[in-house]
């Protein structure tokens, strides 16, 4: 299966779709899994990913529109988390050098102190 599609304005294919069984609490319905890779990876590097949608019978268009929507609502969450723990990665090595600098500086006074 190599069904064109596009979200997020990249191109992708839809290599081919499988199923899973509801499994009640964490999944309350049946559901089509449609595996998409992408011609090119998204900045924070997907490269594919795997859309859920309620397992019953579509059209052709109505299935890919279905895909395409909740197919770009979690590739935007996914950006938008990785993009929250690049953030959150960079302030706590940011603070991370500052309380370097801080032992650092502790540690001068220290030794000038012992050496005068």
């Amino acid at each position: 299966m190599n069904i064109p599609i596009e979200f997020c304005g990249h191109k992708g294919t839809l290599t081919y779709i499988s199923s899973r069984l509801a499994y009640p609490p964490w999944q309350s319905e049946d559901e089509l899994l449609v595996h998409v890779q992408f011609d090119e990876p998204y900045p924070e590097s997907i490269i594919s990913t795997v859309v859920c949608i309620p397992a019953r019978k579509y059209s052709s268009q109505e299935f890919l529109e279905v895909v395409k929507e909740k197919g770009g609502k979690q590739v935007a969450e996914m950006l938008a988390n990785t993009h929250q723990k690049r953030e959150r990665q960079q302030r706590e090595f940011e603070h991370k050098n500052e309380l370097k600098a801080l032992a650092k500086d502790l540690e001068t006074k220290f030794e000038q102190e012992v050496t005068v």
